[in-house]
């Protein structure tokens, strides 16, 4: 059984409850920490299913002889063993022939999740052994299914807390975080903190989280990046990726508004005093300067949710490119002070 989506998935595993589970699962995702809170969901309804289970974590290498190892070897602990293996993508061919021999050959005592990012070395591996496995894969979800499904588990999330989280706030929440699932968690988890015992996550309420989170002035830091206005020293202060993507959001808030001030209508929401601050300092630049620092944000985001970065080797990036782009996007008329 193949699910391509996750809420039908989901929906088989409470309708499935009373029965004992399958003895072996495959979970593929892009995302890694989707990838193991899916595995936790199953592992909670196996050990829920069958109390005397000991759940075992393998992280493959290239190499499947842990696998084969506690497959054949009972437990010390307990009658039964739910192994959960990731990284199913680094094993090769003859890997994948010796895993397909042992989800087809799996004693009762024993079940498998299997994680991965792909299955380009065996893209047949669940055909081959789909009588064996159920399969949740969300390496074709479309952009816009994946950023509903997100919406929609964060609201879920929220509500689980006590919390309503409103739509205008999970999208603030992703725009400032991308759709980093581990990033978006953390800080919805300290966004139910950060608003106390107001019964509502509003869109104010994500503003005023993020811009005290950030361990410096993220405007006047934004506005230094941007305008060459005041110092960019407080970039060194950003230790922890997450804190990148949040500042990368409200870089990007300033840069829509910027886009808005050069058409001629800036946003009803900002107050006069502070577009007329500002207005001088975007009109240094063309459009096309803030266009392409957008597309340079987006890029960058891409980049660390596909792989792992030091903070500071992104804002090296960030700083070069920034400084590239000001060069060659200069205002297309003059500027007044």
């Amino acid at each position: 059984m193949k699910y391509t989506s996750l809420e039908p998935f989901e929906n088989h595993l409470v309708k499935q409850t009373a029965l004992a589970p399958p003895h072996a699962y495959l979970v593929a995702s892009p995302d890694s920490f989707e990838q193991k809170k899916i595995a936790n969901t199953i592992s909670q309804r196996v050990v829920h299913h069958t109390p005397s289970t000991e759940v075992i974590r393998i992280t493959l290498d290239g190499d499947v002889g842990a696998v084969s190892s506690e497959v054949q070897n009972p437990s010390l602990f307990s009658p039964n063993k739910l192994l959960v293996i990731d990284g199913l993508e680094t094993i090769g061919k003859e890997g994948f022939e010796l895993m397909e021999g042992i989800v087809e050959t799996l004693p009762n005592s024993v079940r498998l999740i299997l994680l991965t990012k792909d299955l380009k070395s065996s893209p047949k591996f669940y055909e081959k052994l789909k009588t064996y496995l159920v399969m949740v894969d969300l390496r074709s979800e479309k952009p816009w299914e994946h950023k509903q499904r997100l919406e929609s588990s964060l609201m879920k999330a929220a509500g689980k807390a006590g919390k309503r989280l409103e739509i205008d706030a999970v999208r603030e929440l992703i725009d400032r975080c991308s759709l980093d699932l581990s990033a978006l968690q953390g800080h919805l988890e300290k966004l139910i903190c950060y608003v106390g015992d107001e019964p509502r996550i509003d869109k104010q309420a994500v503003d005023a989280f993020f811009f005290e989170s950030l361990p410096f002035d993220g405007w006047k830091v934004t506005d230094a990046l941007l305008f060459g206005k005041g110092s960019i020293k407080p970039l060194g202060a950003i230790t922890d990726v997450h804190e990148l993507f949040g500042f990368f959001g409200q870089l990007r808030h300033r840069i829509y508004t910027s886009l808005q001030i050069l058409s001629g209508s800036p946003p009803p929401s900002l107050k006069p005093q502070i577009v007329e601050k500002i207005r001088p300092l975007v009109l240094r630049f063309s459009t096309k300067y803030y266009e392409t620092v957008l597309s340079l944000i987006f890029d960058l985001e891409l980049k660390m949710r596909q792989e792992r970065f030091h903070p500071q080797d992104l804002v090296t990036q960030l700083l070069a490119r920034i400084h590239e782009t000001a060069q060659n996007h200069p205002a297309s008329q003059p500027t007044y002070a």
